[in-house]
């Protein structure tokens, strides 16, 4: 059996693009395991340090019961989601509206040496205070923290990177997943750009299927 890993982000509390989920574990034919934050949520927030431990372990105990795993992350869902892919065995991963979680983050210390890098982060910096008044996180520093470490740890591997990936951005990130797209060492990759978030099932299954269909199988990798 397959198992696939949806791994949900904090900045998405009440946005899940069912169609693509469903899509997702249709094509790949596996058990789906979908993990929201809110899930570990505490009267103060959502911990990522307590998100970041449930989630390894919920990916372990697919490891343990299926003979591969898919996993995919939807934004700072696809931090933990490329973590998993670099440090473990999957058989593909699929990142969406990611790559900002990648790359602002890493543009803070930068904010008052490069004017242009100034709106980025101000921005990132705007949504976690947003966060922490909404209660959905503990800490916007932490978590400013949380994304800048995944992030460094992950550029750390791209030239080395060989997972088939698939790289999914809406139209106010695609140049961020553009550049997550190239720099990513795989060969085996796509990037979906310009992604409708009311696009159909179907639909999606006609746009993933033939990358998926590539991309060996269990028993075809054992």
């Amino acid at each position: 059996m397959m198992g696939c890993l949806w791994i949900q982000g904090v900045e998405e509390a009440d946005f899940t693009p069912d169609s693509l989920i469903q899509a997702y574990q249709q094509i790949t034919d596996g058990y789906l395991l979908t993990l929201h934050p809110f899930a570990k949520r505490t009267k103060r927030g959502v911990s990522f340090h307590n998100w970041t431990r449930w989630v390894e372990e919920e990916f372990h105990y697919l490891e343990d019961v299926c003979e591969k795993v898919h996993v995919a992350g939807f934004g700072t869902g696809g931090l933990l989601a490329l973590s998993l892919a670099q440090r473990w065995e999957v058989t593909s991963c699929q990142l969406v509206n990611t790559g900002m979680y990648v790359y602002a983050p890493m543009t803070l210390r930068e904010k008052m040496h490069r004017r242009k890098y100034e709106r980025t982060a101000r921005d990132f910096l705007s949504f976690l205070e947003e966060q922490q008044r909404e209660r959905l996180l503990t800490s916007p520093m932490a978590a400013g923290m949380w994304c800048k470490q995944r992030a460094y740890e992950a550029k750390q591997c791209f030239s080395n990177f060989s997972v088939p990936t698939i790289v999914i951005d809406d139209v106010e990130q695609e140049a961020w997943g553009k550049k997550l797209f190239t720099q990513l060492g795989t060969s085996n990759k796509l990037h979906v750009p310009g992604a409708d978030w009311t696009t159909g099932e179907e639909s999606w299954k006609s746009i993933l299927a033939p990358f998926y269909h590539q991309v060996p199988s269990s028993k075809e990798g054992d």
